[in-house]
């Protein structure tokens, strides 16, 4: 389609998922899901969309694949962070509870919607302990796992200790991390700036401050992924857990 009318591809496959939506509010009307969580969950459509004018100069959707979780209604958006049921694809042992590949965990996603407050990401983990209560057995503990560039261990250098992304990152225990090969950086700190030369970034935020700082000196960006043990809208991580 994008060859025969002129449009973007970016932009055809947002406009598919937008006339989508109308029948997503029936399905959750059906399920007797609240309609807010629709609304917030609808409003990733939103951001993708900046998203794409920020990376592309086009609007629409540059992460196609990932409305799909939407459509299947298995990925909601409950307060400021998103969850979804997944089956894990590593190993680790948090605060006495042992995850394999394969053990059902609910995978957190960050939507680019503004600051993240230690707060509000705790109220999302309370109402996602009741969302999807029966995900895990009675009794047991609700475990969270999320891999992304906000886990990159060398935040701790990087970022002062207000900053959110370090408070949110200290949240999780890490049981496995990656550095980037040199050059590649994540592409929502910079946007259609990622590929230019260190020196060329943009210095105007703090993050794009230090992750310039970091290219600079020729240093790898990275990722991580951790695990949060919560139950009866606790955490349970113990220090000695964030420092496996």
């Amino acid at each position: 389609l994008e060859e025969k009318t002129g449009i973007s591809k970016y932009t055809l496959h947002f406009l598919n998922y937008l006339l989508l939506t109308p029948k997503m509010r029936e399905h959750y009307l059906s399920r007797g899901i609240d309609l807010q969580i629709f609304r917030d969950s609808m409003d990733d459509f939103r951001l993708k969309l900046v998203e794409c004018l920020r990376m592309y100069g086009i609007f629409g959707t540059h992460a196609p694949s990932w409305h799909k979780y939407f459509l299947k209604m298995e990925l909601f958006t409950l307060g400021r962070l998103q969850f979804h049921a997944i089956k894990s694809s590593k190993k680790g042992t948090v605060c006495g509870v042992k995850i394999d590949e394969g053990t059902t965990v609910l995978n957190v996603h960050i939507p680019s919607s503004g600051p993240l407050k230690v707060e509000d990401c705790l109220e999302s983990y309370r109402r996602a302990e009741i969302f999807f209560k029966g995900t895990f057995p009675e009794g047991e503990p609700t475990v969270f796992m999320c891999d992304s560039w906000l886990l990159f261990p060398e935040h701790k250098v990087m970022l002062p200790e207000t900053s959110g992304i370090r408070r949110f990152a200290e949240q999780f225990t890490v049981i496995h991390a990656r550095y980037a090969a040199p050059g590649q950086r994540p592409w929502v700190i910079f946007y259609g700036d990622k590929d230019l030369p260190a020196d060329q970034l943009p210095e105007n935020t703090s993050l794009e401050r230090a992750y310039k700082e970091r290219c600079l000196k020729g240093l790898p960006c990275g990722s991580a992924c951790g695990v949060i043990i919560f139950k009866d809208g606790k955490i349970l991580n113990t220090e000695r857990d964030k420092m496996l």
